[in-house]
């Protein structure tokens, strides 16, 4: 419900600080208590969690298609290694398993032994996130809903049928398709030449407005506080720009 689309051609940082600040521009993200970011268990959607101060969700599409690459028909040890993960008994599952490697050979055994390293490095992300939540969890979706959301909305229009991208074109191209899922797309196309906004106000009298305010009501005017100027990324570039911005001088 009300989701919110980001993608960018770009790296770690610079993909969750743009994230982060779209997210920004809707929610209050320092009042809420619980954010799970769901992934397939690369690394650099793992550090999503410290920009939204969330926790790891491994999605249930890939430890399905994992476990099903690993233990082909056997539905069974197939059946009680996805409760212990579902539970996130990591040992159980992999116990499981690795019986099941001692009476493998080949190619099979080669993809069980891949498929236990995979629970290993995601051992934090396996346990469904819903069953700590209670009564609220219930009716909640999964997280394998992202793998439809990212191939409908961008995997679909950008692979496929021999389509190969420029940087700057695959870019302008996600902008374009952000614009028309945030219903935004015929405002931009209608907007026209964009006005030249200029300061009429004269500096001494804004000097003046300033000062009135800070000596009027100096509770609000002094204990006003923007959390991510003090929060862990304060040092990322993002963070130095809405500082930048949110500084005022009275010179």
């Amino acid at each position: 419900m009300n989701k919110s689309v980001y993608a960018a051609v770009a790296e770690e940082q610079t993909f969750w600080s743009g994230m982060t600040l779209k997210l920004l521009g809707k929610y209050s993200l320092s009042c809420i208590q619980d954010t799970i970011v769901g992934g397939d268990g690369a690394s650099w959607v793992k550090e999503g969690t410290a920009y939204v101060n969330g926790r790891f969700q491994l999605d249930r599409y890939h430890l399905n298609k994992e476990l099903t690459m690993a233990l082909g028909n056997d539905k069974e040890t197939k059946g009680r290694v996805w409760q212990a993960c579902k539970c996130g008994d990591v040992t159980t599952g992999l116990q499981i398993m690795a019986k099941a490697l001692k009476h493998a050979r080949g190619e099979k055994a080669d993809r069980i032994a891949r498929a236990m390293r995979y629970l290993q490095e995601n051992s934090t992300g396996l346990a469904d996130y819903r069953l700590t939540l209670g009564d609220e969890g219930k009716g909640l979706r999964r997280t394998g809903a992202m793998e439809g959301n990212v191939d409908k909305l961008v995997a679909r229009r950008m692979k496929n049928q021999g389509m190969s991208w420029t940087i700057k074109g695959i870019q302008r191209l996600l902008c374009i398709r952000f614009l028309i899922i945030d219903k935004k797309l015929s405002g931009w196309l209608n907007r026209g030449k964009i006005p030249d906004f200029q300061l009429t106000m004269p500096r001494k009298k804004t000097r003046q407005i300033v000062n009135h305010l800070s000596m009027e009501m100096p509770d609000d005017w002094l204990q006003t506080n923007i959390p991510a100027l003090h929060g862990p990324h304060v040092n990322h570039q993002w963070v130095k720009v809405l500082k930048t911005i949110s500084e005022a001088s009275t010179i």
